[in-house]
């Protein structure tokens, strides 16, 4: 048996109520099952929700992506000299912060899935899908190799830099 919230403010009927609802004559005593599933379903919702906003927020980064992917091929195509080394500084910081924001975004949603499949578990659902490795994960094998690119475009840009520079 567990002691659950009732209020303060609970009066004569209302305790009755749940005397007469519940068996129990002891007023704001539950059977602990009723509680810790109502807890559960309550923890799985919220924990739920989250993943969702989650894996919506890591696949805006990858929309992010094909935006900046296409801006850079219209910007090239309409180029007709050599490219600035500051754009391949932009280009390449912009995808190493991108490609940052999806790796968190991911260990969010792994340590979110942590607690997901408890409360899944508690309420009897068994189909919840591992996450737990992120070397499963396309979208982390994406965000490391558009990390890899941004990084090669500010080697590209420092490069460049500095034989304008003279040194």
């Amino acid at each position: 048996m567990q002691i659950c919230d009732i209020g303060y403010g609970a009066n004569s009927w209302q305790r009755s109520q749940l005397s007469s609802n519940y068996g129990v004559a002891i007023t704001g005593i539950f059977n602990t099952l009723d509680c810790m599933e109502e807890q559960s379903t309550t923890i799985y919702n919220q924990r739920y929700e989250t993943f969702r906003h989650l894996d919506k927020l890591r696949w805006q980064m990858f929309q992010i992506l094909i935006v900046i992917a296409s801006g850079t091929s219209l910007i090239l195509r309409s180029t007709t000299g050599d490219i600035e080394w500051w754009f391949y500084l932009l280009l390449g910081v912009a995808l190493v912060l991108i490609s940052f924001a999806m790796l968190r975004i991911g260990d969010g949603i792994r340590m979110n899935a942590k607690a997901l499949t408890k409360a899944a578990d508690a309420i009897g659902d068994d189909g919840m899908p591992d996450v737990s490795s992120e070397w499963k994960s396309v979208a982390h094998w994406i965000a490391v190799m558009v990390m890899g690119l941004g990084a090669l475009f500010i080697v590209v840009a420092i490069r460049q830099a500095t034989a304008c520079s003279g040194g």
